[in-house]
């Protein structure tokens, strides 16, 4: 199984599980450990959030040198069109990686637990029902994050690989155009 897999479960059926029996204990634990699980998909989110958006910035900043920064469109073109064809594919690459971080980190609309969920008036004289009536609720919710964080996960990944890729093209169009000055001052 690939790391970032998801191993989910058929709420439904958990759901008509936990209905079938009382299971007073079960439903605590399963219950306590829920709450634990969605705080760790928050903080997740955040933490993918983070990386996405310190990823943007930095293509960004790549993408700003690249267009704007020592004319490198014009100096590439002096040094032939290999140069050219170097500094073409960094700032794709570069545009690439804005792309996929900008999508990674769009604002998204999240499944939370509604009011109506949190008072489910038809189980107001069933207290234990009401309580895995929520765990479902938190199931669902949980299912739903890890999907949302799977999508920013990969955005994230592609991003990355994007802007190595565009680094390493700029290193080296840099380092060739710097070459002959390099040699000129070690003679």
């Amino acid at each position: 199984m690939a790391e970032s897999e998801i191993k989910t479960v058929d709420a439904k059926e958990i759901e008509r599980l936990l209905l079938a029996k009382r299971y007073e204990d079960l439903t605590e634990e399963l219950f306590s450990f829920g709450q634990l699980l969605l705080d760790e998909i928050q903080q997740r989110t955040a933490q993918l959030d983070t990386k996405l958006i310190s990823l943007l910035g930095w293509t960004a900043a790549i993408l700003a040198f690249l267009l704007v920064g020592d004319a490198s469109w014009l100096e590439s073109a002096k040094t032939g069109p290999a140069s050219t064809i170097t500094m073409l594919l960094a700032t794709l690459s570069s545009l690439g990686a804005v792309v996929c971080s900008f999508i990674g980190v769009k604002t998204t609309v999240w499944q939370f637990s509604s009011e109506r969920d949190w008072f489910k008036t038809s189980l107001f004289d069933e207290v234990l029902n009401m309580k895995k009536y929520h765990l479902i609720s938190m199931l669902e919710t949980h299912q739903a994050h890890s999907r949302v964080n799977e999508r920013k996960g990969q955005r994230a990944r592609e991003a990355e690989w994007l802007l190595a890729v565009s680094s390493v093209l700029v290193a080296v169009t840099t380092l060739v155009k710097l070459y002959p000055h390099l040699c000129a001052v070690l003679r």
